[in-house]
């Protein structure tokens, strides 16, 4: 069973700060400590800021962090923190390590921006833009209740089976970039996957409601591990956006709807 407090820390420049909320959303504690500045010292910070609030509560929660970067796909490494010294490390896995469960960690612009979006100062606005001005500088855009995860997921899509091959998918499982599973009535791309995000670019001229079940049951059980993403071709009759929404709907109904990223539009290149 999921614990039933979730707390969360705002990892921030010169301090990091938690907030245990309750099975209502009430805030139950909250405190914060000065950021040591230093890697190893940090994650000890964290880690005492929980183990002293789930004492004091007396049960153990899950764990989600806010940081000034963002966790690469490709390596699993914090790049791009303004608190420099977070770079290179597997912050998210050291943390879990030391606390034995998993820790959830995004950037802390986008978890405002969302938070904002979903019951804050946003809330029911279909476009959300949000910036923290802190020790560092960072936004977030939260799009239809979803962060827009940006460029650093990326797909690539082939069109010639010549490109199928184990070198390639090695370069792209080297840099974190998705092979995005196309299928068409012309040419049907292995469903390898090679970063933690998946992308599938539907273009066959016909799919039946037997079909898109499948899909939503597969899309389901990937999305426990991976971002989907998810584009039936775009055509002058509407056939792409009444599957995007039927495979939306079999979704929703399994649970797993709010999880995985569906749209029509036609898409080229391949962020996305």
């Amino acid at each position: 069973m999921a614990p039933e407090l979730r707390a969360g820390i705002d990892f921030g420049g010169t301090k990091i700060e938690i907030i245990v909320l309750g099975p209502d959303g009430d805030s139950l504690l909250r405190r914060r400590v000065p950021n040591p500045g230093a890697y190893e010292a940090a994650v000890l910070a964290v880690v005492g800021l929980v183990t002293s609030a789930e004492a004091e509560l007396g049960r153990q929660c899950s764990v989600g962090v806010g940081i000034p970067g963002a966790i690469s796909p490709g390596t699993g490494l914090v790049r791009n923190a303004n608190s420099v010294w977070l770079n290179g490390h597997g912050f998210d896995r050291d943390l879990g390590e030391a606390l034995g469960r998993q820790v959830r960690v995004e950037n802390d612009a986008n978890c405002f921006a969302l938070s904002e979006a979903s019951d804050g100062a946003a809330a029911g606005m279909g476009v959300v833009f949000g910036v923290i001005l802190g020790t560092g500088c960072g936004g977030g855009l939260v799009i239809g209740g979803r962060v827009l995860a940006g460029l650093h997921r990326i797909a690539f899509e082939f069109r010639h089976a010549s490109w199928f091959t184990e070198e390639t998918y090695a370069v792209l499982r080297e840099h974190g970039c998705a092979l995005c599973i196309a299928e068409s009535d012309e040419l049907q791309t292995p469903e390898i996957y090679t970063a933690p995000h998946i992308a599938y670019r539907l273009r066959r001229a016909d799919y039946s409601r037997a079909e898109i079940a499948a899909l939503a049951a597969k899309f389901g059980r990937l999305s426990a591990e991976h971002g989907i993403f998810c584009y039936f071709k775009h055509v002058e009759e509407p056939t792409g956006p009444l599957r995007a929404a039927m495979l939306r709907a079999m979704l929703t109904a399994g649970g797993t709807g709010d999880r995985i990223a569906i749209d029509s539009q036609k898409v080229k290149g391949g962020a996305a």
